[in-house]
């Protein structure tokens, strides 16, 4: 069987998770929501004090909507800070009035109340522990708007010197399955794709594009999602991420054997 020097990790769902019930908490009516726009809403209402927080709600949702639509068109990430400019035009915002700055503080505030919703679990702290120890070379490639919250989880966890090369969409400017941000990961550890085994949780972002560069894949079956042939065949398919090792303890045990 193949072996392989380097693993390339996908971030959200695979390595780190969202606990929404960390999110700041907001009751509508007789319901109870966890969302970071209330806190948005008081930076924002600093500025213009006359918009209803349900008016901003509606621009808030619609902004990310909005962003996630034209991401999808070309694959170009569009950074925290510009989704709150959308915001802004969707609100009707004077941007001749408004601070320069204030789409910027806005991104700041979301990703500040956002951060601590992100857990990497022991189990999955383990499994990185484990492949470094066992010689693997780690690499990350994540499709998110603002880097440093990327970074300070993986620092509050205490992973991110495990990663040689840690690739994230707002610093290149292109999202997964994009080849260019598999490629230019390739570039940075100066390998050849078959020397590299990619892990993730989605098959039309993470197998996909791996597939589109050469890249074997593992699939995290999460259960939301289910393989057609439309899709690039993983070499390999697990329910979790602590699975993982024993894919590589077998290939490993295969390629020598």
């Amino acid at each position: 069987m193949k072996s392989y020097s380097t693993l390339i990790f996908d971030a959200f769902d695979t390595v780190i998770h969202i606990e929404r019930e960390r999110l700041p908490e907001h009751k509508i009516g007789n319901s109870t929501g966890h969302t970071t726009a209330p806190k948005v809403y008081e930076v924002y209402t600093k500025e213009d004090e006359n918009l209803g927080f349900q008016d901003f709600v509606s621009g808030f949702l619609e902004s990310s909507a909005e962003a996630y639509r034209r991401r999808k068109v070309d694959l170009r990430e569009i950074p925290s800070a510009d989704r709150f400019r959308i915001m802004l035009e969707l609100l009707g915002t004077d941007a001749g009035r408004a601070p320069s700055d204030l789409a910027e503080r806005l991104a700041e505030t979301h990703m500040e109340h956002f951060g601590p919703a992100l857990d990497i679990r022991p189990e999955s702290h383990q499994l990185l522990e484990w492949a470094h120890r066992a010689g693997y070379r780690l690499a990350m490639i994540s499709n998110f708007d603002y880097s440093p919250t990327l970074f300070a989880c993986l620092e509050k966890y205490g992973v991110r010197q495990l990663f040689e090369v840690i690739v994230v969409s707002d610093e290149i400017g292109w999202r997964k399955p994009h080849p260019k941000i598999f490629e230019h990961t390739l570039k940075q550890l100066g390998i050849a794709p078959a020397e590299a085994l990619f892990i993730g949780d989605r098959l039309d972002i993470d197998v996909d594009g791996a597939a589109g560069v050469g890249l074997d894949s593992v699939w995290i079956d999460t259960g939301l999602q289910e393989w057609s042939p439309r899709h690039a065949q993983p070499n390999h398919t697990i329910g979790s991420l602590p699975e993982l090792r024993t894919i590589l303890e077998g290939i490993e045990g295969g390629s020598n054997g």
